[in-house]
């Protein structure tokens, strides 16, 4: 059952749930009042992330391994008026601006919790947290809090790391007295935080680039000026009527004030920078196109025109030459050997500006490097911080994973990855799932639940459940994946198929980097991954040579999703499928984007 993307006027209440429900996805919903789901036994998904939620919560009958991920509380709302009309999706009704305290209470269908996991959500002042069943381990990590939250319910051990709070240490222990000072680890404390969860623009310093904070200390804010640790967001390139030439502003990480702004040629004035509390960046104003800067302008223009025109005048003369002495027929020769035994370079590195173009024919944008050749592009110094974030945001059960310590991983260096020939083939395979599919006349549903593991830089198409994924390999097969691609021939029989397989949680691909490179390097790939028309694995099928068929005849499914939850027969008749797997029967559906090179501990 998926429920998403909707507005609750005055609360919201859901109870007798089919008996045999097994998923439930109530993601990007924004509820003025209090939500309260009883849920049903069966049931062994719940997903609530991306919910704005200005009053309480109250989950009765949740699965053994509870989790409440990317949930904000605002403690406070104002409903405009109307009346209630059935065929809206938004529902209103005339109230007042309300301000109130949230609870959160969980109770499990068996009486006790395995685990519970709270994770990525944002709790205003006065929040208590009430578990009305036993707590084997609690996972309290990635919060921000801005405001005493109190605990009641019995826990046995768990972790508590990774949270943003406004206040001290000993009161974020004080939260949850059973669990020693050990558990209590990589906390920000006394941070200074943006308390209006109601407004969509204030976020947590050192988490965001928007540079703004909130000047009040109750809630609801109402004042957002620039903060004083985040002064400026300058986007790249500048216009041309300003030139930049100090230190501070890279495009990704700001810091200090961004100086060494002046106008640029033919331009006079002073540089006068501006916060734009609505675009979230400077606003430049000052340089001005002064009078007798013609000439100045002119002399470069005219300049290379002149080049330019020797430049043709030398193609023109060695293309008579050629015609001439039949040329052409040994320079068509060599043409045709170079397409035929064409090498790619691994080796070569451009440490420059990484830029973002777009490919003709593609629905969404790639970032490749800037001198259009084949290769490796370091971005390390842009992409650590954000994987960093993206492999700790996608493991729930973090820091550890079976064998694997996910808390352990050390990036060393981000690689980006050009390579033409691959690119054009992942083309030319979205071309053909759009071709196939709509002659059969079969509409390609979105997946669900939705996967959202992506950085900032890259369009995927949504139409064609384009993903970013990741996936595990040695590092000895690197270098033929970087030339070949991910090579089917050489894939073995899993537990759903002779595929390749991807996992939207990066712990699960973690623990198939077993071989290290030379250098005592382990490589984790990231890839663009088309998943098509999706079928979805009920239980295992290790027979599966190609995707599954279709209700139109001759027409096959994309790709397999395997979602948490399913019968597996891992470790015995009972045993469940933990992480969510993705997997394709064409090479030419995934590309690699980002190669990874990372170290355990």
């Amino acid at each position: 059952l998926q429920l998403s993307s909707s507005t609750f006027g005055s609360g919201l209440t859901i109870s007798t749930l089919p008996s045999f429900l097994q998923s439930f996805t109530f993601s990007g919903n924004t509820i003025q009042g209090s939500l309260s789901v009883s849920l049903p036994s069966s049931l062994t998904y719940l997903d609530l992330s991306g919910c704005t939620l200005s009053g309480s919560l109250r989950l009765t009958n949740m699965p053994p391994s509870a989790v409440v991920s990317s949930v904000k509380f605002t403690g406070t709302f104002t409903p405009s008026g109307g009346s209630p009309r059935s065929s809206s999706k938004a529902f209103r009704s005339q109230q007042t601006t309300t301000t109130s305290t949230p609870t959160i209470t969980l109770s499990s269908s068996t009486g006790s919790f395995s685990s519970v996991s709270l994770n990525s959500n944002s709790f205003p002042a006065g929040v208590t947290l009430n578990l009305l069943s036993r707590v084997s381990y609690l996972y309290f990590y990635s919060n921000t809090i801005c405001g005493s939250v109190s605990s009641t319910g019995t826990i046995s051990s768990g972790s508590v790391y990774g949270n943003s709070v406004s206040f001290s240490s000993s009161a974020l222990q004080a939260m949850f007295p059973a669990l020693p000072s050990s558990s209590f680890y990589s906390n920000t404390y006394n941070a200074q935080l943006c308390c209006n969860f109601a407004s969509s623009t204030c976020t947590s310093i050192g988490y965001s680039l928007v540079p703004y904070k909130t000047s009040c200390t109750s809630t609801p804010c109402s004042s957002i000026d620039c903060c004083a640790a985040w002064t400026c967001a300058l986007a790249f390139p500048l216009p041309s009527a300003y030139r930049y030439s100090g230190s501070g502003c890279d495009g990704y990480v700001v810091t200090g004030s961004c100086g060494g702004l002046t106008c640029g040629s033919g331009y006079t004035g002073t540089v006068t920078k501006t916060c734009s509390s609505s675009r979230g960046t400077f606003v430049l104003s000052g340089c001005t196109s002064g009078s007798g800067s013609g000439s100045t302008d002119l002399a470069p223009i005219i300049v290379g025109i002149v080049v330019c025109l020797v430049a043709v005048a030398v193609l023109a003369v060695l293309a008579w030459f050629c015609w001439k002495r039949k040329w052409y027929k040994g320079c068509r020769r060599r043409l045709c050997n170079w397409r035929t035994t064409y090498t790619w370079r691994p080796r070569h590195t451009n440490t420059g500006t990484v830029y973002v173009e777009s490919i003709p024919g593609s629905p969404g944008t790639m970032m490749w490097a800037s001198n259009g050749e084949d290769g490796l592009v370091d971005v390390t110094a842009e992409m650590r911080p954000i994987f960093e974030d993206l492999i700790r945001r996608s493991t729930q059960h973090y820091p550890t994973c079976g064998q694997v310590r996910v808390g352990d991983v050390a990036i060393q260096q981000v690689l980006r990855i050009r390579n033409q020939l691959l690119q054009q083939e992942y083309l030319h395979r979205q071309n053909m799932i759009k071709l196939e599919k709509s002659g059969g006349r079969l509409t390609i549903a979105p997946v669900s639940p939705p996967v959202s593991l992506c950085p900032k830089g890259i369009t995927l198409s949504r139409g064609l459940n384009e993903v970013c994924l990741f996936h595990g390999c040695d590092a000895t097969i690197v270098p033929g994946i970087l030339q070949q691609g991910l090579d089917l021939r050489l894939a073995k029989d899993g537990l759903y198929g002779r595929g390749i397989y991807f996992a939207q949680e990066a712990c699960k691909s973690l623990a198939y980097c077993k071989v290290a490179n030379q250098d005592g390097h382990r490589c984790l790939l990231y890839c663009r991954v088309t998943l098509g028309l999706v079928a979805y694995a009920t239980e295992r099928c290790e027979e599966l040579k190609r995707p599954p068929e279709t209700d139109t005849e001759g027409i096959l499914h994309d790709s397999l999703v395997v979602n948490p939850g399913i019968p597996n027969g891992v470790g015995g008749a009972a045993g469940r499928q933990i992480h969510r797997e993705f997997v394709i029967f064409d090479k030419g559906q995934a590309i690699p984007e980002f190669l990874i090179y990372f170290t355990f501990g």
